[in-house]
């Protein structure tokens, strides 16, 4: 049989690679075919080769299957970095930014809460130092109403 000529090889490669990473379901199939084909007589390099994996990682997934059997093929819970502040403390900022608007400008006009005035406030309060970056994405995370966050800022 003839050996089959794709007319965008890579573009194929990029579609099919993109598949297999999209789903934990997904992931989970390529490493069993993985399996199989070690298990078929295939060594670690050659089945890294047809997969576009690394050896190591290869060896990895089977190392992982004789520990923990079908289960070790699937992705470890990740658990994340832990947030610099507890939901009770997100709660209690909440409650503190919609009671208090803002702070007097220099112009004696009151300023609507943004990225600079929390990140003030939770280095004064709980000596929590965020960027100002950091604590807009808090504030939009709030969904605080218009007349409280500014959000241009």
């Amino acid at each position: 049989m003839e050996k089959f000529a794709f007319k965008n090889r890579e573009a194929a490669l990029i579609l099919v690679t993109q598949e297999i990473s999209a789903s934990e379901l997904a992931v989970y199939h390529h490493r069993l075919h993985a399996l199989l084909l070690v298990i078929n007589g295939l060594s670690c390099q050659q089945v890294a080769g047809l997969l576009g994996e690394d050896t190591r990682t290869i060896h990895r997934w089977l190392t992982r299957f004789e520990e923990q059997g079908l289960d070790g093929l699937h992705n470890a819970k990740r658990t994340g970095a832990r947030p610099t502040l507890t939901a009770r403390q997100m709660a209690e900022i909440r409650r503190y930014v919609l009671k208090n608007p803002g702070r007097l400008t220099s112009k004696s006009r009151l300023s609507k809460w943004d990225g600079k005035l929390l990140s003030e406030y939770l280095n004064s309060k709980y000596g929590v130092v965020l960027g100002v970056r950091q604590c807009q994405r808090l504030l939009t995370h709030m969904e605080l109403p218009a007349r409280v966050y500014d959000q241009r800022t």
